[in-house]
């Protein structure tokens, strides 16, 4: 009731207005005037015009969108992360069940307030108003009047968090907002030890296995952006297993981006729709992976630097607008080919290599076993690799055989 957003001259006539006057109707939702809120309960919106008893020309001050994404702020469904500079939206419940819509601690990244609330068809659409979208940004970003996402990951009832500059392990918070919630279902000790047996038997040697249990949950619980992860091997040995089952199985793609391309990426000139339209992509991702890397010379290394250290670049797609986009996906490579050792300190840093075990010997039953894994106990892996980085935050240094 005491809140004021901050009096400058770019925050819109209606803002604050819109944040005090939305309230909650009984009336059932139309989709012009009452919509429907992420909790399923029917929103009012601020409109102009009409009467009360002539309600065909009553339009909302501003599209609903905008008026939905002030709403969720105030009643803390949106929320800004500091440490990645975003605003993180809560996920519906989307479950089938009686009684009211659940509400839950899980969180996904916006990428535009305009995407993520489906404001206008098109980029010059006249329902868009940046000046909103900068308003509840920075409004956000007030600690004192609205609750913020750190990086780090739940599995209840665990919560993994960075707390003086260390990864620790937190139990019983069901109350802090983290980036990343696994559901605690097929999980316990069994689970744990049964995926530390199967990158075991994945990789060549243990510090492969390290490298490859610390790449789950690197997205958040790294302390700054920095690794990317060389996925190596002889073809057939599991690496798209991994990735397709383990990654986009339990996130999804929309926290992972299955169709990075190195080769299309780091060809043509300053300026490619290509690379720009990837980059829109993988914009607010956890993971982007190319599963079947070319050989990485190095005239290709200081785009995939850039990327794995988060350097700002242009993002667009066919029809769009430039953007300045902070990468956030940790990058994989997957790759049967060369991969180039730069002599560069800051390179044994960032790319962090793993080698796979050759297939030879080995049966399509065994690898398919890991598949059904993954649907059993589909945060095994990530809770395995939360437990690494809690003991340490530095990866192994391998180097791959010719």
């Amino acid at each position: 009731r005491k809140y004021q957003p901050i009096p400058v001259d770019t925050l819109p006539a209606q803002f604050a207005g819109i944040f005090h006057l939305l309230e909650l109707t009984f009336t059932p939702a139309n989709d012009m005037t009452i919509i429907t809120t992420i909790t399923g309960q029917n929103l009012q919106l601020v409109c102009q015009g009409g009467t009360e008893t002539d309600n065909r020309k009553k339009a909302p001050v501003v599209a609903a969108g905008y008026q939905k994404a002030i709403w969720e702020l105030r009643e803390g469904h949106l929320r800004y992360c500091p440490s990645q500079d975003r605003l993180w939206r809560r996920d519906p419940d989307m479950s089938d069940h009686d009684g009211d819509r659940l509400l839950l601690n899980s969180w996904h990244p916006v990428k535009t307030i305009e995407d993520e609330y489906h404001i206008g068809a098109t980029a010059n659409s006249r329902e868009r108003n940046p000046l909103y979208s900068a308003a509840i940004l920075r409004e956000s970003k007030r600690a004192q009047w609205f609750d913020q996402v750190e990086r780090g990951v739940r599995c209840d009832p665990c919560v993994w968090v960075r707390r003086d500059g260390k990864v620790v392990c937190l139990q019983g918070v069901p109350d802090i907002a983290v980036t990343q919630t696994f559901t605690p279902v097929g999980m316990g000790v069994k689970a744990l030890k049964e995926a530390e047996r199967i990158l075991r038997w994945l990789t060549v040697d243990e510090k492969s296995y390290a490298n490859l249990c610390r790449m789950f949950a690197t997205p958040w619980l790294e302390p700054f952006k920095q690794l990317s992860y060389v996925l190596s091997g002889h073809g057939g040995d599991g690496k798209t297993l991994i990735a397709r089952q383990a990654l986009v199985g339990v996130l999804g793609v929309g926290k992972v981006f299955p169709g990075f391309s190195v080769q299309q990426y780091c060809n043509g000139g300053v300026y490619t729709l290509g690379r720009e339209s990837m980059n829109d992509e993988m914009d607010g991702k956890a993971f982007a992976f190319d599963d079947e890397a070319c050989a990485v010379d190095e005239d290709m290394l200081p785009l995939l630097r850039a990327l794995s250290t988060g350097s700002q670049m242009n993002a667009r797609v066919t029809g769009g607008k430039y953007r300045v986009i902070t990468p956030s996906a940790t990058m994989l490579y997957l790759t049967n080919m060369q991969f180039a050792d730069s002599t560069e300190n800051s390179d044994m840093r960032r790319f962090v290599k793993v080698e796979f075990h050759p297939s030879k010997g080995r049966s399509y039953d065994e690898y398919h076993a890991i598949e059904g894994f993954c649907h059993r106990h589909p945060a095994a892996f990530f809770v395995l690799s939360c437990r690494l980085w809690e003991k340490s935050d530095v990866p192994e240094i391998v180097n791959l055989s010719p």
